[in-house]
């Protein structure tokens, strides 16, 4: 892939870039995807393809599904489910997930 040959472009920004700029059907596997599906109760596969795989198969087979799954799951680690000290009671799918289950009933804030 051309895309992989210049400096600083990986897997995920050459599959980001082919998702959004070309309109192509592949996931752009995240490690920040992953967190937030291990959150809410995933088995999440290790490698990028597997990753990718894993996740194109329980999406729908459609652009829109791809991008906006993709950029929810960015802007939800952003905004609440970081690596450390996640915001759990700001977080817009505490409602689905384990960790926030877990800490509710653990009373940690």
């Amino acid at each position: 892939m051309e895309l992989l040959r210049l400096n600083d472009i990986g897997y995920e920004t050459a599959d980001a870039i082919l998702l959004f700029a070309g309109n192509h059907l592949i996931f752009p596997a995240s490690r920040l995807v992953a967190r937030v599906l291990e959150r809410i109760g995933f088995d999440v596969p290790k490698g990028y393809e597997a990753l990718r795989k894993f996740i194109e198969s329980g999406l729908p087979k459609d652009l829109f599904s791809y991008k906006f799954f993709y950029a929810s799951s960015l802007v939800t680690t952003k905004v609440a489910c970081r690596s450390s000290n996640p915001d759990c009671l700001g977080c817009p799918i505490s409602n689905i997930c384990c960790m926030f289950a877990y800490k509710q009933a653990s009373n940690i804030p």
